[in-house]
């Protein structure tokens, strides 16, 4: 009898074990009720364990904000628009459990990037803002450099969410800094640097000479020797002056503010945007 005991006990510890294993994986259990992860790399153009990073930077920010950021790579979009495959995509898989988030979508057969915005992601991510984004990611796409796309997503998502809770989201008038290029600022000040050493060395030289600048030659011509056979006036040279008429755009990115929104296949609300790459 008292080895059951003892057999009962060590048996209620171990459920009581994974009971508490349980509630501390529950919180960071974020995906979908259909099981689709936050990061789909369908394309492959990160590794596994990539992938599982920025998994779990989304599932972060999910449980910080109470929305879906999702990323999804493709080989091709069937007849599908950007908009449309992108939009299909967060109503199919997330709609249901998180009504406000978005949609990062890469595909590579079209060389088309898109983010699709709903409910509150249509706030944080105007149509300025969304335009600035993917500029920014584009050029890393663009250059193979995938991981850090999706590592850039991750921290702008991140940003443009805190500003937008902040009441200020990025909009034509405030759109995100573009981060400081050290080594190109480098470049620039060695260059500067060296013109400014240049035109200093040639000022000292230039003091050193004993013999100064003559406009004519009347100091070399002997009293009375020079006569002038022939006078005329020759035009040599002309000089235009052109400026631009100002142009009235409404904005330096051509978008008036705030965002816009169509309706999916499906009926639900989105914003968004996109480029190719």
């Amino acid at each position: 009898m008292k080895s059951i005991c003892i057999k009962a006990t060590g048996f209620r510890r171990i459920i009581v074990a994974l009971l508490a294993i349980m509630i501390c994986i529950m919180p960071y259990a974020v995906s979908s009720a259909d099981g689709t992860p936050a990061f789909v790399d369908d394309a492959g153009l990160c590794s596994e364990d990539e992938v599982q990073e920025i998994n779990t930077r989304l599932d972060g920010l999910c449980n910080k904000y109470n929305m879906k950021f999702a990323i999804v790579t493709v080989d091709d979009m069937g007849y599908k628009s950007p908009m449309v495959f992108s939009d299909d995509y967060y109503d199919e898989h997330f709609i249901n459990d998180y009504p406000d988030g978005v949609v990062f979508m890469v595909c590579m057969g079209t060389r088309d990037m898109y983010l699709s915005t709903a409910g509150y992601g249509i706030t944080a991510f105007t149509d300025a803002g969304i335009s600035a984004f993917n500029d920014r990611v584009a050029e890393y796409l663009s250059a193979g450099d995938y991981y850090e796309a999706f590592d850039e997503f991750v921290s702008l998502a991140d940003d443009y969410v805190t500003k937008a809770l902040e009441g200020n989201p990025y909009d034509v008038d405030n759109l995100p800094k573009e981060p400081f290029d050290f080594f190109g600022s480098l470049i620039i000040a060695l260059v500067a640097g060296l013109l400014f050493g240049i035109v200093y060395v040639c000022n000292l030289k230039s003091k050193l000479k004993s013999v100064g600048y003559s406009k004519g030659a009347t100091s070399y011509v002997a009293p009375g020797s020079f006569k002038l056979a022939d006078s005329r006036d020759i035009y040599l040279y002309s000089t235009v002056s052109k400026t631009a008429r100002p142009k009235d755009t409404g904005s330096s990115s051509g978008y008036r503010g705030g965002s816009s929104t169509h309706r999916s296949s499906s009926g639900h609300s989105h914003g968004g945007g996109g480029r190719k790459f």
